[in-house]
């Protein structure tokens, strides 16, 4: 049907058109191509959105923000101007989709709610009939444990994203939990969740559809993007026709109507990972009317059944510029506040935000973050009482206490699955402890007693281990310091590896026999570190294959890899292993000299170092055994999982603080005790003297410490019972390696 009596009327909304766009103003451009004579409205929140103050819309609409919008009240506006100029509205605001969906309306061009919670992220069940994968996620309602152990299996490559809006990169546990407060405190406390980083191009399908008929779909790659991601140029092209055969079968299922993208990595298999179902035009929506593919013309013309004007094909590649266009009559910009407080609409000058607090409803309890079990761990509840049963021997606060039971069990259990393992050829496995994660004498006695070698990195820590039943030829010496060579007459250590080139040639020239096995330590691959030598670099390699070639004929070698599987995850360590071994077989080769061990460090949490002996150890063990055959040792320094479960620190309630937003407590304990305690999570529990006690799950308070430091904070976001007080105690788990390793001093005077 072609003619109108009456020009047709199209509201739109989300039309800030910033480096965070919303897709308004180009469905608009889109639409005065198809429809020059049609009457477009702008909707929109606050007068900072940019887009409403652009020609193309011949009426703007600028409402009262979301937080003060009575919700009912609005929708009878909305539809009492569909009803009265017979408009249509397309919304760019994924909220006000969802919002819209669930209100009956023919004039709303949204999808239905069903179709809404099939395509919600981060599951997007709708996905399952397309040719797509899905990242894999955790919410973050899950645990903290669980969560934390998601992170360090995908490397912290990871993102926290919103179920609607916003998604952050995140590095660390403190930037983790950082970044969901301030989430938080802007969306709301719903929905969080983490998804593991994949690789590859970014590319997007859009498409609209008319109770579920697929009208048209096109395919976008990026070419440039902002500093928050968002498309700035890209190329658009026919959507594959395999892909799109699929998608129309799922419209019709989703019985879709309105706008979408389809937001995708591509990997280098070409397979497309999916990340985000947006229920709407995609803001670079005119990029592909300028490729000749109008998608919101079509929409329209299917609701209404107007043919659009012809749309030229410009090209096939878009970019954006940026430009000065006039303030509209009535409604000009706010003058920029003083204070120290972003503009109001800011960032999101639709007002997102408020909207999505005003459809979570009443605050609700926050999810816990700590409904995790530990491998190395009783989970039968008994932690606490394992905790106050060994602190009764000496009862002062703040104190750190050993765990023997928790200490035992993890050296046992570690034992046990190394005994396993070395049933069969060459490798042989053989753990070391590694005092500088804990020298506590008792830890040491503990390692000595199940068999452990011994590492060191100074003269002194060899003393200390040697005052604890340790010999010298069961001490690796690795670190900086392995230069430093004994005197004259002195043992010879097990194993002692050269941080640098030049340290291992004043080693090999020495007459001293330093050690049954002269290494290398070799920098990991791929990174930045300090330590180790640089066998990627040519001279270099060169310098330590002559090396070698020149020593002692007698002289057994081995190589040594120290990287955090904590930091950079069982996969990518994994990886980092094996390039260690084909460099050793390379220098091995060259030099004409074979090693006979390959010391591969440690780094891992308590639960990932379980997961590494029952799933990992067996595949690096044949690796070497084929490629390096005269390996005999293979030496794995699971100190930090040995020891961090074996200690747990106990503090006082000082005074409790519940004036305010918030509350809090002050203890006598402090960063000084637990240095690093924001970089992984850890149970918190309370306990009363009138024998009242529980695990501290989320919740709005902080537990701050003693000292006279700003960020003296212990925890935050954490449940603050109303029972607890004034000399009450608070234990924290997990505080057993370099928590006890790098404390310090600070606030408790000077040392006479």
């Amino acid at each position: 049907m072609s003619g109108c009596l009456d020009p047709i009327v199209i509201v739109l909304s989300g039309c800030h058109g910033g480096p965070n766009p919303s897709p308004g103003l180009g469905t608009a451009r889109s639409l005065r191509v198809a429809f020059p004579n049609g009457v477009l409205v702008g909707k929109d929140h606050s007068p900072q959105s940019s887009g409403l103050h652009e020609a193309v819309f011949d009426r703007v609409w600028c409402c009262r923000p979301w937080n003060e919008l009575d919700l009912d009240d609005h929708y009878s506006q909305l539809h009492e101007l569909a009803t009265r100029e017979r408009a249509y509205f397309i919304s760019g605001l994924d909220l006000e989709v969802r919002w819209l969906a669930g209100r009956p309306n023919s004039w709303a061009l949204v999808p239905p709610l069903t179709a809404l919670h099939a395509s919600a992220k981060p599951t997007h069940e709708a996905a399952r009939y397309l040719p797509v994968r899905i990242p894999r996620y955790i919410p973050i309602s899950a645990g903290s444990r669980e969560v934390h152990r998601f992170c360090v299996e995908t490397g912290w490559r990871v993102w926290l994203k919103g179920p609607e809006y916003e998604a952050t990169r995140v590095h660390s546990w403190h930037d983790l939990q950082e970044s969901i407060k301030r989430m938080e405190e802007v969306w709301g406390n719903g929905g969080l969740f983490l998804q593991e980083d994949v690789h590859g191009q970014e590319v997007s399908v859009a498409f609209c559809a008319y109770h579920g008929k697929l009208l048209d779909a096109v395919y976008m790659e990026k070419r440039l993007e902002t500093a928050e991601g968002k498309t700035w140029a890209g190329e658009v092209s026919p959507c594959p026709s395999g892909f799109r055969a699929k998608l129309t079968q799922v419209v019709r299922k989703l019985l879709w109507t309105g706008g979408a993208e389809l937001e995708f990595v591509r990997d280098h298999d070409d397979c497309l990972w999916l990340l985000d179902w947006n229920p709407r035009f995609p803001a670079w929506v005119h990029g592909a009317t300028l490729a000749g593919r109008n998608l919101p013309a079509a929409l329209v013309s299917a609701a209404t059944g107007l043919d659009p004007q012809p749309t030229e094909r410009v090209a096939s590649q878009f970019t954006r510029v940026v430009i000065e266009i006039p303030v509209r009559e009535g409604f000009p910009l706010p003058t920029p506040s003083r204070s120290s407080d972003p503009p109001r609409g800011g960032k999101h000058p639709s007002g997102m935000p408020s909207l999505a607090r005003r459809l979570q409803g009443p605050p609700s309890t926050r999810p816990s973050l700590e409904n995790y079990s530990l491998i190395l761990r009783d989970t039968d509840g008994g932690y606490l009482d394992e905790v106050l049963e060994a602190w009764c021997d000496a009862p002062a606060t703040p104190c750190r206490v050993l765990l023997p039971k928790a200490a035992k069990r993890a050296l046992r259990l570690a034992r046990r699955a190394i005994s396993r393992s070395n049933t069969g050829s060459y490798p042989r496995v053989r753990l070391a402890y590694s005092v500088k994660t804990n020298p506590d004498g008792r830890f040491v006695r503990l390692a000595r007693e199940f068999g452990f070698l011994g590492e060191v990195i100074s003269a002194e820590e060899a003393d200390w281990a040697q005052k604890f039943g340790y010999r010298r030829d069961q001490m690796i010496f690795n670190g900086p310091m392995a230069a430093a060579l004994p005197s004259e007459g002195a043992s010879p250590y097990h194993a002692v590896f050269a941080d640098s080139l030049g340290a291992l040639q004043r080693i090999l020239q020495s007459n001293t026999r330093v050690a049954r096995v002269v290494g290398l330590r070799v920098r990991a691959p791929h990174s930045k570190s300090r330590f180790g030598i640089d066998l990627w670099n040519p001279t270099e390699f060169k310098a330590v294959v002559e090396a070698l070639a020149c020593a002692s004929r007698d002289t057994r070698f081995g190589i040594s890899f120290h990287y955090q599987s904590s930091l950079c995850g069982l996969v990518r360590w994994q990886h980092m292993v094996q390039a260690i071994v084909y460099l050793a077989v390379g220098v091995a080769a060259a030099s004409g000299r074979s090693f006979d061990m390959l010391d591969v460090g440690g780094g891992w949490t308590p639960d990932d170092f379980t997961v590494f002996l029952c799933d990992r150890l067996e595949t690096i063990r044949a690796l070497i055994a084929v490629e390096l055959p005269t390996v005999e040792q293979l030496v794995l320094e699971p100190g930090k999982a040995m020891s961090e479960p074996g200690m747990a620190f106990v503090t006082r309630v000082l005074e409790t603080r519940r004036s305010g937003s918030a509350p809090s407590v002050v203890v006598d304990g402090s960063i000084a005790e637990l240095p690093v305690i924001r970089e992984f999570p850890r149970r918190v529990y309370a306990s009363s003297e009138a024998g009242r006690s529980q695990e501290l799950l989320r919740g709005e308070g902080r537990i701050l410490g003693r000292l006279c430091m700003e960020d003296d904070i212990l925890a935050t976001d954490i449940q603050i019972p109303d029972w607890l007080q004034k000399d009450d105690l608070i234990v924290f788990s997990d505080c057993g390696a370099y928590d006890a390793s790098m404390s310090y001093r600070f606030g408790k005077g000077g040392i006479e």
